[in-house]
């Protein structure tokens, strides 16, 4: 999905395209996200790489998409976890 984002009144000069899953996070957001892989890893390195669970948890980021960056640590954990669990098997998940 892409956003148009205005652009210079100029007519000759198109709107810019931007992509929010390309869009770099909020230093916070991010800092929470890394907090994330690191529980997730220490719930599943067990059975997966670290490279796995940082995959998935991008993957959430992207499908989640939400317009509240407050909320899109708690929901990518939790999808995380649960496609994790599908995938690793680990005891105890």
């Amino acid at each position: 999905m892409s956003i148009l984002l205005p652009s210079r009144p100029d007519p000759v000069t198109p709107p810019v395209a931007t992509d929010p899953a390309t869009e770099p996070l909020p230093g916070s957001v991010g800092h929470l996200l890394t907090r994330v892989v690191e529980r997730l890893y220490t719930e599943f390195g067990c059975c997966l790489p670290l490279s796995g669970v940082i995959d998935v948890v991008a993957r959430c980021v992207q499908d989640i998409q939400t317009s509240s960056p407050a909320a899109l640590p708690e929901l990518t954990e939790r999808l995380a976890r649960h496609r994790l669990a599908e995938i690793g098997h680990c005891p105890g998940s």
